[in-house]
């Protein structure tokens, strides 16, 4: 193995977080196509590849993943869409890889990527990407994306740096409330330029579980029950609501649903409509730039397909 910091680091480790660096820098610095992106995705996956060889894997597990990753080739070929094949190699990957160090990795690699990307662009030395919408009733605003594809992935790439932070740092008591206050006005600058409603909502669901479990700690026979409970509620309803909300709710309740997340229930049952629900996804990319689905839950339904929605539904 190899030492860092007097702690040993097994070949296999080292060439996942060599992958993991890669991925994160590009994502980190807001890169979703292009030859430099490319030239990352396939270094990455070259590294990915040394992994699997070296590692401890099963002849079962061997399979597995290899059916997971041609599966996930077959629909990146199909839609076109090679984000499924990312996620899924991330996943295969991690095994035999401490999830401390995986955060702490990423903390810090994230940190750096997005600093450079907000300061380059606040210092006018790269061009500028912003969109026009008509926001909160205030008719059509200018919204920055600071370098990102979009001006919601500047929000949510500052709420995944929270996510990784408060992790690593793992405060408590008044050093939590300290910590969640300098971060909420991280987050209201960051909201100044991004009017994301989206990525603010994620941030403060992240600060209300974070919060829900200091409490539960406080009260230590209540916080394995408790955390348990919030733990498992999270993605069941978070999936539940996106997917089956727009054919099961209707009338008013509808409409107040689809307000609070933006039209998207309305734009997922226009997808179920109009294209229906296929087995390894569909090619979306000749549909009108106005036409967007913009919810992660029901984009991986659609554009992954049915049988690649159940599996990571079930995992």
């Amino acid at each position: 193995g190899v030492i860092m910091n007097h702690t040993t680091v097994s070949l296999e480790e080292l060439f996942f977080y060599i992958y993991f660096i890669i991925m994160a820098v590009a994502k980190g610095l807001g890169l979703v196509d292009g030859m430099i992106y490319k030239a990352c995705l396939l270094t990455a996956m070259f590294f990915v590849i040394l992994k699997l060889l070296v590692g401890k894997y099963s002849i079962a597990e061997y399979v597995i993943i290899a059916s997971l990753l041609l599966m996930c080739l077959y629909i990146w070929h199909v839609t076109g869409n090679m984000s499924f094949f990312i996620c899924v190699t991330l996943v295969v990957s991690l095994k035999n890889v401490p999830a401390r160090r995986v955060f702490n990795v990423g903390a810090f690699v994230w940190t750096f990527a997005f600093m450079i990307q907000v300061i380059t662009q606040l210092l006018n030395l790269r061009a500028r990407d912003f969109v026009i919408h008509n926001k909160y009733h205030l008719g059509y605003v200018i919204r920055w994306a600071l370098g990102y594809s979009h001006p919601n992935v500047l929000q949510i790439s500052y709420a995944i740096l929270v996510m990784y932070l408060f992790y690593v740092v793992r405060p408590e008591g008044r050093k939590l409330v300290k910590y969640i206050l300098i971060s909420f006005a991280g987050a209201c600058y960051i909201f100044m330029y991004s009017l994301s409603a989206t990525g603010m909502l994620m941030y403060l669901m992240f600060v209300f579980f974070l919060v829900c479990f200091e409490y539960a700690g406080k009260h230590k026979g209540k916080r394995n029950r408790t955390s348990i409970i919030l733990l498992n509620m999270i993605f069941p309803l978070a999936a539940g609501i996106s997917v089956l909300g727009p054919v099961a709710l209707s009338g008013r309740a509808f409409d107040i649903v689809n307000r609070l997340m933006t039209t998207r229930l309305e734009l997922s049952k226009r997808f179920y409509t109009d294209y229906g629900i296929s087995l390894f996804g569909q090619n979306f990319s000749k549909l009108p730039a106005v036409l967007t689905l913009d919810c992660s839950y029901t984009r991986l339904l659609m554009y992954g397909g049915l049988i690649l929605f159940i599996i990571m539904y079930v995992g």
